[in-house]
């Protein structure tokens, strides 16, 4: 049974694409890089991670095929475009001499087990983590009812607390922490599934007060920007990054605000040009590094503009020139190689 298309997701997945573009626009600037704004930007588009991770666990879980043929399936359209683009930025770092030889032989000989040539690659190796974590989950999923789901998302919960936690309590991270097993990006995972299964429903019956309650979840954007305002001494990526309680309440917040709006739940315009551009933001989100900071970054003019100016001319620039590259990249038979489509 084929499963009628979630157009929501496709928003969800469009601004989260979005979102990492305008995380990474920002040109390094030693006078700049603890201010107010770019606290704030760091901040308020960490959710990118987490809403990727969702969608993918809201379209995949339950599978539908055998483990083998799932698994087949999803780390063929997927390590193919990643091998190729860690091998074009360990060659654009090799060309540019960011990296010395030794280091080429250290990048190729990691290849299976890490992100070479650019950090941005990380997120690849963690998503064919959780495909290959997908069938085990699946088959838990398939044997047990909501209430075991929101106990394993309780305690996963209790894992994105533990920076805060640990400002006055000595706990361990590692693998000797009772919820260690817990915690990663396997609880974005299983809450995506979660709010598309059990809270769709709920949407449809209980119209927009869904939406004035994620509204008020983004109120957790605040703590941050007191912190910067403050200057107080904190690890700022410690408290408020990916697998943190502010940021995955901002997760939800995003989630269930786009889910719970009728223009986004059925075919329309909208849904149509955000459904294409979603489909290409695998593609998108690989090179889009390179199109930002080997090409505009070099752009002098946007070098001179303040930041209030060149963060938002650099990301609608990356944005559109990302998006006619891979674009124009779909329309060839090898396409699948090289961006996933």
């Amino acid at each position: 049974m084929i499963r009628e298309r979630s157009y929501y997701l496709d928003i969800i997945r469009t601004l989260a694409c979005i979102m990492v573009i305008v995380m990474h626009s920002p040109i390094p600037n030693t006078d700049e890089e603890n201010s107010l704004l770019l606290g704030a930007i760091s901040y308020f588009t960490a959710p990118c991670i987490g809403l990727f991770f969702m969608v993918s666990g809201a379209l995949l879980l339950p599978i539908k095929d055998t483990p083998s043929l799932f698994l087949t399936k999803r780390l063929n359209k997927i390590i193919y475009p990643t091998l190729f683009w860690s091998l074009f930025y360990v060659l654009c770092n090799l060309i540019t001499g960011k990296i010395e030889n030794l280091d080429l032989v250290k990048s190729l000989l990691g290849l299976p087990f890490a992100a070479q040539g650019n950090g941005v690659l990380w997120f690849m190796y963690t998503l064919i983590g959780l495909y290959l974590l997908t069938p085990i989950l699946s088959a838990w999923i398939e044997k047990v009812n909501e209430r075991m789901i929101k106990l394993y998302l309780l305690f996963w919960t209790v894992t994105l607390c533990y920076p805060f936690i640990r400002l006055i309590l000595d706990i361990p991270l590692k693998e000797e922490n009772i919820f260690f097993y817990f915690s990663g990006y396997a609880g974005y995972f299983l809450l995506g599934y979660y709010l598309d299964n059990y809270n769709r429903k709920g949407i449809r019956k209980s119209g927009w007060k869904y939406f004035y309650m994620a509204v008020g979840s983004l109120i957790v954007f605040l703590p941050p920007i007191l912190c910067k305002m403050n200057d107080w001494n904190i690890d700022f990526y410690f408290l408020f990054w990916y697998l943190s309680i502010g940021v995955s309440i901002m997760c939800i917040g995003w989630f269930v605000m786009i889910q719970s709006i009728p223009l986004f739940r059925k075919k329309n315009i909208i849904t149509c040009v955000l459904t294409d551009f979603s489909r290409m933001s695998f593609g998108i989100y690989l090179i889009h590094i390179f199109i930002m900071r080997y090409i505009l970054w070099e752009w002098g003019i946007l070098r001179s503009l303040p930041y209030i100016v060149q963060i938002p001319l650099c990301t609608i620039s990356t944005v559109l020139l990302s998006y006619l590259v891979v674009k124009w990249i779909s329309k060839f038979p090898f396409s699948k190689y090289i961006i996933g489509c």
